[in-house]
């Protein structure tokens, strides 16, 4: 469902930035009268344009995190967030790699 949403909100972003690029070329063509809202932003297109790009990005970001934070060492998990449900500190990453390593902790 995420993932269908993510979609949309990319499509939606590209319609904008897509009618706000090409509006004036469109809507003759197409033989429609350029609706209101069109007008009222024709003015103000680069502002349309970044504002549906970062808002589009932000949106799509949010749908699509997973949260997954995991430290590898030599094809070797050694930190998993998903797994333990935290976030580990510097130490702790630096533990791990060395124990995989099968070296002590220099520090």
């Amino acid at each position: 469902m995420k993932m269908a949403l993510a979609r949309l909100v990319t499509a939606a972003q590209f319609g904008v930035v897509g009618v706000m690029a090409f509006g004036d070329q469109l809507f003759p063509y197409l033989e429609m009268e350029p609706p209101a809202l069109y007008l009222a932003n024709r003015d103000r297109r680069v502002g349309v344009c970044l504002g549906a790009w970062l808002l589009g990005n932000a949106a799509h970001n949010a749908l699509t995190a997973t949260g997954a934070f995991e430290v590898f060492y030599d094809g070797q998990l050694v930190f998993s967030k998903l797994e333990s449900g935290r976030v580990p500190s510097v130490g702790e990453i630096l533990a791990a790699v060395a124990a995989a390593r099968g070296s002590p902790v220099q520090g």
